[in-house]
């Protein structure tokens, strides 16, 4: 997203590189032509997979935010989405073993509000195309994260 930082995993640290930015005048009109689309459809992963120095990038970033709670003596709860598993075929992840890899770092949650997200009920998204969580499903995750931080607060 534009204006959003932009980071990488650099000898095994996480780095802030930048920020993600529109592009220039020339790539908005390059990314109009017809040439330059089946350039970048044959060059770029378009299929919305997920490798794994994503997910290394995605666990840095965890462990980043946990060390800056615990300098600010806050506890970090991780909400936790499952990924299709098409996403993650190309990777050594599975969701739980990911699940697992964050539990090591803090506290879980997972908010799929279903077995798998490949069956999330359609009331918990807006529209199949657009699947941003319905009010119903920020309900839903709310009150599931209600009760960890009962469950934390009275261990």
């Amino acid at each position: 997203t534009i204006g959003t930082p932009l980071y990488k995993v650099e000898d095994n640290n996480l780095k802030h590189v930048g920020f993600c930015s529109g592009g220039d005048t020339i790539s908005r009109v390059l990314s109009k032509s017809n040439i330059f689309s089946l350039f970048k459809q044959a060059l770029i992963n378009t299929d919305n997979s997920i490798s794994d120095s994503d997910i290394d990038l995605y666990l840095a970033i965890i462990r980043r935010i946990k060390e800056i709670s615990n300098k600010n003596n806050s506890s970090l709860i991780i909400a936790y989405i499952d990924s299709t598993e098409e996403r993650l075929v190309n990777t050594k992840w599975t969701n739980e073993s990911i699940i697992a890899e964050m539990s090591d770092i803090s506290y879980v949650v997972d908010v799929t509000l279903a077995e798998r997200i490949e069956e999330l009920d359609p009331k918990f998204y807006i529209h199949e195309l657009d699947e941003h969580p319905s009010s119903i499903a920020n309900q839903e995750r709310a009150m599931i994260l209600y009760h960890m931080l009962q469950k934390i607060n009275s261990e």
